[in-house]
């Protein structure tokens, strides 16, 4: 059989696509509270401002999923894309807290769909490749997530709105390459004709049930959703904490960038060196512990060299538990669920947040910007028992 091989043409639209997508929600992490003070929000609206853009995700995915296994993964991925450049023009020029979440949401719902990425990376890949080209994604992802909050605090400087100009122009940039490299990857005697189309929906309603009855799977995703739980409300507080150290938009940007490099690191090379020495549940364990310890003491640093420190630890830990609670996930699945199963993941992700953004910002509004990170730890300490149980019934299974 032929390998297939993509592009590299198709592969830097893609790979420019992700970071985009990331771009655009972590470039204002570090800028919340500054934004949250020039339209005049409350800390509890700015949390529900990331929650209306994962709300609006979690409505849409199902239907331009389903949408592009009609018509293709190119004309939804354009639209995408287009939706991307029109959210952040409209945040860019908004006068009022209605238009802020307006394009908040108008992201999520036509602007927001790396699943379609994974979808179109599966049809141009196979077996011997899609490992690489799905690794290509993470490692998107994760320039994203540290490029995104340096950019946003050294773009707010010159205007709050700066950062969003910057972004609109690569979506941009992005929209014309993938007009012009961008083919199509799903072919037409391939996609789902119109008469099928309520047997899209079947197999998945099955997976929702099979995976929420097995005690396995469900305490997988149990385990995958709070901890992104916990991870969101970590990077909604991380702004307003630091402005209430005194740190300005610029520096609390430099400090996420460098929670970015760590976490990212580790996913890398660090992830391997680690596997080869260690078990990966042992791992995951004690990356919880670290977790809950580091997320409790910061809430109570008071210089930024403090915070230096101890976003080390917290970097290498979420890293590792990012990627082993989703093999945790592909491991509890069938290799006939994978695609299915990871589906309900994603969502349980867009729950996250919804969910997390409102609670921390209800909890900075009443109780102090640092009682969040207590959330946080707590969870962590919870997620060592659900990982307990996921182990005993792993072997519960192979017994």
């Amino acid at each position: 059989m032929e390998e297939r091989k993509p592009s590299k043409a198709t592969l830097i639209s893609l790979f420019l696509f992700v970071v985009i997508e990331v771009l655009g929600f972590s470039i204002v992490l570090p800028l919340l509270p500054y934004l949250v003070q020039y339209y005049g929000m409350t800390p509890t609206q700015a949390g529900l401002l990331q929650s209306s853009n994962a709300l609006a995700q979690l409505i849409a995915v199902p239907f331009i999923g389903a949408l592009s296994d009609q018509y293709g993964r190119k004309p939804l991925l354009i639209l995408c894309i287009a939706g991307t450049f029109t959210s952040f023009m409209i945040l860019a020029q908004a006068k009022s807290t209605f238009w802020v979440f307006f394009s908040r949401i108008l992201d999520g719902i036509i602007g927001g769909n790396i699943s379609l990425v994974h979808a179109y990376v599966s049809d141009i890949t196979d077996e011997s490749n899609r490992s690489q080209g799905l690794g290509m994604i993470g490692a998107a992802f994760g320039l994203g997530f540290v490029v995104g909050p340096a950019l946003g605090g050294i773009m707010v400087k010159y205007s709050p709105q700066a950062p969003s100009y910057l972004a609109a122009a690569l979506s941009l940039l992005n929209l014309v390459m993938a007009l012009i490299f961008l083919k199509e990857s799903l072919p037409a005697e391939k996609r789902v004709v119109i008469s099928e189309r309520e047997s899209i929906f079947g197999p998945l309603v099955r997976q929702v049930q099979d995976s929420f009855w097995d005690h396995r799977t469900s305490r997988a995703l149990w385990l995958r959703f709070l901890y992104l739980i916990a991870f969101t409300a970590f990077e909604t507080t991380f702004g307003f904490f630091n402005k209430a150290l005194g740190n300005d938009a610029r520096t609390a940007g430099y400090l996420l960038c460098w929670f970015g490099i760590i976490y990212s690191m580790i996913q890398g090379g660090g992830m391997k060196a680690l596997k080869a020495r260690f078990l990966e549940d042992d791992l995951l364990r004690w990356s919880l512990v670290i977790l809950a310890v580091f997320y409790l003491s910061y809430g109570y640093i008071q210089t930024t060299n403090q915070e230096l420190f101890i976003l080390v630890p917290l970097g290498l830990a979420s890293g590792l538990v990012h990627t082993l609670s989703t093999t945790k996930v592909s491991e509890a699945l069938s290799v006939s669920s994978l695609g299915s199963g990871f589906g309900i993941s994603a969502a349980l992700g867009s729950v996250a947040r919804i969910v997390a953004p409102a609670i921390s910002g209800y909890m900075i509004d009443y109780y102090g910007s640092n009682t969040p990170f207590v959330l946080c730890a707590l969870i962590c300490l919870y997620l060592c028992y659900v990982h307990y149980t996921l182990v005993e019934a792993s072997r519960i299974e192979f017994m």
